[in-house]
Order: structure tokens, then C-alpha cells, then sequence
């Protein structure tokens, strides 16, 4: 009879955990979903706007505005490595008033940081006024910047905002945050488009009113979640730093290494082959909503796998994710093969015809970079962002040789030619490597999470 009454609650307690495991994957699958439809919605309000930027303006504005979103990208990927990169691991170590002070910490980064861009780019913008003359190919960056100095504090705060929501693994109150500005967004610019009124630095002004209404809102109504203590920002500072600062450097080492080709484009060939760039990165964002949305929750999930399964869950998490981008991504370069070309020309005009082939070369080099992602999310959770920025150094290393050869002499093709093979030298090492780091942290002690060192 005991033995039947073991088997029965053995039995029962086996259901539960089926049950409980079902439902975490049924939430993490609904998440999921809501966070690539996010994705989506921003992705498909960029595109919209590189669009209306594309079709109302002249193509050296459309290159104007595509230099401007490097720097948008720039110090959202600061802001990102210094600050969301770190809360995204340590928030979920924390509850109650402990998460309440740490997160109001970090809204007071954000405000310095924020800040401190804005004036950069207000000197940078004077530096550029005074320095080109009115018939220069840059002469109307200087309004790009100013344009970007007035506005960038509120498209940063609505990016700490969503990334905050994503920590939380709270991907409906992002969807509604990004919903609001991408319905400002798009009608803004297309009012500006159709009255005549579009350049490149009203555009970042409309984005910013946009940001400015969406992220304060959200902020006023999640204010019960930031209690910032004086005596903890910089402690906390200091201790996110201890953490994220090869998250930083690897940051920079990106945008010298990826971003730095379209200002190395306008330097060779003028904004208008940047406006010719422009357009064909801008027919590869069909892409963003997979790998983006997928990143925003995949950085979470990895660390909640590992701190629940210890690497064997985080690794699951990694396979199953570069197998879904791998599938996704190379159908999605074969249709930008086939079909780039023509939807180039239908969607900016036939002033953009003859640059299929920097399309699909383009789309290879997203494909290529989306099998990085999983791995590098992998290593953020065991606390090895030092490995990205060093496959990050060698990308760099051939940006500034053969990749700047490659952009003098072929153009915006040179650049997508470029991007590809630098995305290919970080992909090989950064997989080599988490292959070895994961197998041996497995062997020496499958179940641990990292937790005891670094918790807050």
C-alpha cells in the first residue's frame, strides 16, 4: 500500500512539474511573440520613415538622415551597454524596495548620460557650422546635429523605458510604449512630407517630440517603480561598470568597426551614394522584426535560463535560438535575392535601380549576424562580454584595411561587402569561444548559475 501511495505522488508530482514547465514555456513562447511584434511595429516605423525621408527629400538628404541614425544607433547602444546591459542581468536577482532603488539609479545614468550626449553633439554641431562651407557635401549636417542635440534625451529615455520593460519580461506595456510613437512618427513625417516641409533635421525633430510624449507618459505612470537613493547611484554605477564595461568597449568597437563605413562612404563618394546605402540597408529592415524582437527577448531569457538551469538551460536557449534564425534568415536572404531589385525601385523610386546585388549581400551579412546574437547573449549570461569585443577588434582591424579599400573602390557595394565579412570574423570566434566557455563551465558544475559572485 505504501508503495501504490509513493507511486501515486510520484505520479502526481511529476504532472505538476509537466504542468508548471508547460506553462512557462506556453508564457516565454506568448512573449516572445508579443516582443517580435514589437519589434515589428518599431522596425516597420523606421522603415516607414526612412521612406517618407527618401521620397519626399533629395537623395543627399536621404544621406544626411541615414548619417543622423548612426548616431542615433551610437547612443542607443551606449546607453545599452552602460547601463540597460547590466540592469538586464541584475534586476531579476532583486525585489521590492531593492529593485525600486536599483532601478531608479539607473533612470538617474540615464539622465547624466543622456545629457552629456546631447552637449556633444551641440558642440559638434557648432564645430560643423563653423567648419564647411555652404557648398560642401555636409554642409547641412550641422542642422542634423543641432536637430539631435534638442531631441536625443527623449529618444534615449523611451529606449531605457522599453529595454526596462523588456528586463522585466513585461513585452505588453513595450508594445503600447512604441505603439504611441510610432503613430506620432509616421504621421508627423508624412505631414511634413506631403506639405513640402521634410529635411532630414525636421525629421529627427518630429522623432523627438514623438519619443519626448510616449516616454514621459510611460514614466509618469511607472513612476512607483523608481526610488533612486542618493548615497546608491554611484555605488551602483560603479558596480554596473565592473560588469558592463566590456559591454561598452565592445559597443564602441562596433560602430568603429560597422557604423564607421557610411561616414567612410561620404567621404569618398559624397551623401548622395549614402542616400543610395541608405535606401538598400533600409529594403534589408524587412529582417528587423525576427532578429531584433527576438534579441530584446532573448537577452533576458538567457539569463533567467541560467540562473534557474545553469547552463545546460542557457545553452537550450542559445540552440534554439540560432536554429530559428538560421532557417528564417536564410529564407529571407534568398527572397532579398531574388526579389531586392525591385523592391528597391518600387518602394524609393527608380532613381535606386542597379543596386540589387548590394541588397542581397547586405542580407547575407544580416544573416550572418543573427547567428551571432544567441551566443553572444549566451556569454553575457555566463558574464563574458569581453569575448564579443574581441571578435569585435578583429572586425575592426579589417574595416580600417581591407574594408576601406573595399568601399573607395566599389561604393556602397564595398560597404555591404565589408559589413559581411566583418559580421563573418565575429560570428566564427564568438561561437569557437562560447563552445569552449559553456562545455567548461558544464563540466565543472552544470547547476551553477554565477549568481554568488556578482549578486547585488
Amino acid at each position: 500500500m505504501n508503495t501504490d501511495l509513493q507511486r501515486e505522488k510520484t505520479f502526481i508530482s511529476g504532472r505538476l512539474r509537466h504542468s508548471a514547465q508547460s506553462s512557462l514555456w506556453n508564457g516565454s513562447a506568448a512573449k516572445a511573440v508579443l516582443t517580435v511584434i514589437d519589434q515589428g511595429v518599431v522596425s516597420a516605423a523606421n522603415f516607414l520613415s526612412l521612406i517618407i525621408v527618401g521620397r519626399a527629400c533629395a537623395q543627399s538628404e536621404l544621406g544626411l538622415y541615414a548619417l543622423g541614425f548612426t548616431i542615433v544607433l551610437f547612443a542607443m547602444n551606449s546607453q545599452n551597454a552602460l547601463i540597460t546591459s547590466a540592469y538586464i542581468v541584475f534586476s531579476p536577482r532583486l525585489s521590492g524596495e531593492a529593485h525600486a532603488r536599483y532601478t531608479g539609479s539607473t533612470l538617474v545614468h540615464h539622465v547624466t548620460l543622456a545629457v552629456i550626449i546631447a552637449a556633444g553633439l551641440a558642440v559638434a554641431g557648432g564645430l560643423f557650422a563653423f567648419m564647411t562651407a555652404p557648398t560642401a557635401d555636409l554642409a547641412g549636417l550641422d542642422r542634423v546635429l543641432w536637430a539631435l542635440a534638442m531631441v536625443i534625451f527623449f529618444i534615449l529615455l523611451k529606449e531605457y523605458a522599453r529595454q526596462v520593460c523588456f528586463a522585466g519580461l513585461r513585452t505588453g506595456a513595450a508594445l503600447v510604449l512604441d505603439l504611441g510613437m510610432s503613430a506620432l512618427q509616421v504621421g508627423g513625417l508624412t505631414a511634413l512630407g506631403v506639405m513640402g516641409h521634410l529635411s532630414a533635421g525636421r525629421a529627427y525633430g518630429v522623432i523627438g517630440v514623438a519619443a519626448a510624449f510616449a516616454a514621459l507618459t510611460w514614466l509618469g505612470t511607472q513612476r512607483r517603480r523608481f526610488a533612486p537613493v542618493r548615497s546608491e547611484v554611484l555605488p551602483d554605477f560603479l558596480r554596473n561598470w565592473a560588469y558592463c564595461r566590456w559591454i561598452f568597449a565592445m559597443n564602441l568597437a562596433y560602430v568603429a568597426a560597422n557604423q564607421a563605413y557610411p561616414w567612410v562612404l561620404v567621404g569618398f563618394h559624397g551623401p548622395v551614394a549614402n542616400g543610395v546605402f541608405g535606401a538598400c540597408a533600409g529594403v534589408v529592415f524587412f529582417a528587423n522584426p525576427f532578429v531584433l524582437g527576438l534579441s530584446n527577448f532573448l537577452g533576458p531569457k538567457a539569463v533567467h535560463a541560467y540562473k534557474e538551469g545553469g547552463v545546460p538551460g542557457m545553452r537550450s536557449v542559445v540552440r534554439k535560438a540560432t536554429l530559428f534564425f538560421a532557417v528564417t534568415m536564410t529564407l529571407f536572404w534568398l527572397g532579398m535575392t531574388l526579389l531586392g531589385e525591385w523592391l528597391l525601385v518600387l518602394l524609393f523610386g527608380p532613381a535606386y535601380a542597379g543596386n540589387g546585388v548590394t541588397v542581397s549581400i547586405l542580407a547575407a551579412s544580416q544573416l550572418i549576424w543573427s547567428l551571432t546574437i544567441p551566443v553572444n547573449f549566451g556569454l553575457n549570461a555566463m558574464e563574458r562580454p569581453d569575448v564579443a569585443f574581441k571578435s569585435l577588434l578583429l572586425a575592426l582591424a579589417f574595416t580600417f584595411t581591407a574594408g576601406v579599400w573595399l568601399v573607395n573602390a566599389f561604393g556602397p557595394a564595398g560597404v555591404a561587402c565589408g559589413l559581411l565579412a566583418g559580421n563573418g570574423i565575429a560570428c566564427v570566434y564568438n561561437r569557437v569561444v562560447f563552445a569552449r566557455e559553456s562545455r567548461r563551465r558544464e563540466l565543472m558544475d552544470p547547476t551553477d548559475t554565477g549568481e554568488g559572485k556578482d549578486a547585488l
